[in-house]
């Protein structure tokens, strides 16, 4: 049960949200690599097992071990745990090796190419959601920063003409733009 709480983490790790989007959004193209190498692993761990079975010392007892050593040879793994020793398993087992690359070659990049659009648009978002909440700090640090600048001139007209108690507001209420109206009507301005 505490194992899964790894999963958790896919919440918050924009990486693994972009895993497992590649792989739900890649699944034919994985199973299309899937399907490949067992269709390859049958194949060559068959003939592999033919061409090599009556050879003294071989590990190719039974068509399944050939699958093993087949599925080893197309991943590029190749353990060695049981090399071919005849000539025309050689190259059976160089037919694997090249298959096994082209197999590879041909969905992985579309799978990594899912995977790199879907970071990068996730890397936007985070990033746009990150430039909004730092314009929105912004945006009240300067509201905060005018408040205080209105309220210490405020003080200081009151502080320097004692008949200032009956002096209109300098709020900032009257304009469309936020501009102080000093008490006055804007629709004394216009013509």
């Amino acid at each position: 049960a505490r194992i899964m709480r790894i999963f958790k983490l896919a919440k918050r790790s924009v990486g693994l949200q972009s895993i497992a989007y590649t792989v739900k959004t890649s699944y034919k193209d994985l199973g299309l690599l899937f399907s490949l190498v067992f269709m390859g692993m049958l194949v060559f761990g068959s003939l592999e097992y033919y061409t090599e079975n009556e050879e003294e010392d071989t590990g190719f007892y039974s068509i399944p071990q050939g699958m093993w050593w087949a599925m080893q040879t197309l991943t590029s793994v190749g353990y060695g745990d049981f090399p071919v020793q005849t000539v025309v398993g050689k190259l059976i087992g160089s037919l694997t090796a090249v298959c096994g690359v082209l197999v590879m070659a041909l969905p992985i990049p579309i799978v990594v190419d899912n995977f790199a659009d879907y970071y990068q648009e996730q890397k936007k978002i985070e990033a746009k959601e990150l430039k909004a909440e730092a314009q929105a700090i912004e945006d009240e640090w300067l509201a905060h920063k005018h408040a205080i600048a209105m309220e210490g001139l405020h003080d200081t007209v009151k502080t320097t003409d004692p008949d200032s108690v009956n002096q209109p507001d300098f709020g900032t209420s009257g304009t469309s733009n936020g501009e102080p109206t000093f008490g006055m009507d804007p629709m004394d301005f216009t013509g």
